[in-house]
């Protein structure tokens, strides 16, 4: 059983995807891999092809997501300072190796 927990980040440019994200995140620690073509770190909601400005990351380790948030790091891209919080209640997702 692996345990991840997921990070919050708001007012993401529309001119970012999820590859830049990925590496912007992954400075401050190993993200989830993806299991599937369709299960997407960090995953982002899209409507006709745009997404709606908003991502939520998962960190392999619960340390480094609770890092991200605890030291409120400042992250501007494209002019803009991405907003980051816990994803709900930061519980953990269980995910087992067979799903």
């Amino acid at each position: 059983m692996n345990v991840f927990f997921s990070v919050r980040v708001n007012n993401v440019p529309f001119e970012m995807d999820r590859s830049e994200i990925a590496t912007l995140f992954s400075r401050y620690g190993p993200l989830r891999p993806s299991r599937t073509k369709d299960d997407h770190n960090p995953l982002m909601m899209y409507i006709d092809g745009q997404h709606k400005g908003y991502a939520f990351i998962d960190f392999a380790r619960p340390e480094d997501a609770a890092k991200v948030i605890g030291e409120k790091i400042e992250i501007w891209c494209h002019g803009r300072l991405l907003k980051i919080g816990r994803h709900d209640t930061m519980e953990p997702h269980l995910m087992y190796e067979n799903e």
